[in-house]
């Protein structure tokens, strides 16, 4: 039987967290004293029956925290983890995570391999490559969301890394009678990306042409409203 898994029911709010779109019921942001949130990538992992599949997720530093909020029901959550090549570790991990977590309520883990591999008595001699988090409500929902860490993923597993909101502040709003775009410091500009506003910590999605999307839906399924702004 897997142990019941310990959380980090951290008091406060830590400095510089990073939002990114809700997945179902839930709401999640990694946060951390740095910017941990530094781009996506596409990974390839094994499932526990050792069939492979490819999911997009967050790449985050070694050490990040992430926030769960809860938006609708109470909830249970689960984690899991997975060694550098994508295959699951098999001794970390499960749905035993005791207590529930009413509407609107918060529940935060920080992803460090060192230190959850000791709270759960792991045997695996590795590092974790991946966190994978997940929740299920008493409505009979089931949701999760990986989350990379930077580094650690052995490049054969990842494919499509964009690290959009890195050097974020040196990037400049342009404009013209067609639309506005996100230029880097080189003159290019940011294309089929997610563009978070330093200043405003809004999201906005730039284009396959360059410019930024305004009252529709983006290719990864998220609204944007007239302004550009994701709408959570």
């Amino acid at each position: 039987m897997r142990k019941l898994a310990r959380c980090f029911l951290l008091s406060g709010i830590l400095a510089l967290g990073t939002a990114f779109p809700a997945f179902a019921n839930f709401s999640w942001q990694v946060e951390n004293m740095n910017t941990d949130y530094v781009g996506t990538a596409t990974v390839t992992v094994k499932d526990w029956e050792g069939n492979t599949y490819s999911e997009t997720a967050p790449v985050v530093r070694n050490g990040a925290v992430v926030t769960f909020t809860e938006l609708d029901n109470s909830a249970e959550f689960f984690v899991n983890a997975y060694d550098t090549e994508g295959n699951p570790i098999t001794d970390f991990g499960g749905t035993g995570i005791s207590g529930s977590v009413s509407q609107g309520d918060r529940f935060q883990y920080r992803m460090d391999w060192d230190s959850q591999k000791g709270i759960w008595n792991s045997s695996f001699e590795g590092q974790a490559g991946i966190f994978e988090i997940g929740a299920y409500d008493y409505a009979g929902g089931v949701w999760q969301q990986k989350f990379i860490i930077d580094g650690a993923c052995s490049s054969s597993i990842l494919s499509n890394v964009q690290r959009t909101n890195q050097n974020a502040d040196s990037y400049t709003w342009r404009s013209n009678s067609v639309g506005w775009w996100v230029e880097r410091p080189d003159g290019t500009y940011l294309t089929n990306s997610w563009y978070q506003s330093p200043a405003s910590s809004l999201w906005y999605y730039m284009g396959a042409d360059g410019y930024m999307l305004t009252d529709t839906t983006t290719p990864d399924g998220y609204y944007v409203n007239a302004d550009g702004v994701w709408v959570q």
